[in-house]
């Protein structure tokens, strides 16, 4: 969109979407590139059974409850490490990462391997 903008003139606006662009590629890649597995994960926020839950909270940290509407709690960690193809979409359509990006090309090969 900062591209298009540009080309028609509209340089404040230009400016402004591009570093929209930036600040989400840096959240994508701050959330969700896994240093210790070295590849992007699925997604966020996934539901756990409460075991699941409390083995995680006592090795990564990134656990939480939440209390749900009719009040029970369930439980939540984060990192969903399911291979999915769909993180592709982060060179192609979406022009986050380039092809030679060696974080992608880590999780393209993780992908392969799945």
């Amino acid at each position: 969109m900062g591209q298009a903008a540009k080309i028609i003139g509209e340089h404040q606006l230009a400016i402004s979407w591009l570093e929209k662009a930036m600040s989400l590629k840096e959240r994508i890649i701050g959330n969700f590139w896994d240093f210790d597995a070295q590849r992007f994960i699925r997604s966020g926020w996934i539901a756990v059974s409460r075991a699941e839950y409390e083995k995680r909270q006592d090795s990564s940290g990134r656990v939480r409850e939440v209390l749900a509407e009719k009040g029970y709690v369930s439980y939540q960690v984060f990192g969903d490490n399911t291979p999915d193809a769909s993180l592709l979409g982060l060179v192609y359509p979406f022009g986050v990462l380039v092809p030679n990006d060696p974080r992608i090309q880590h999780t393209v090969r993780h992908l392969a391997a799945s």
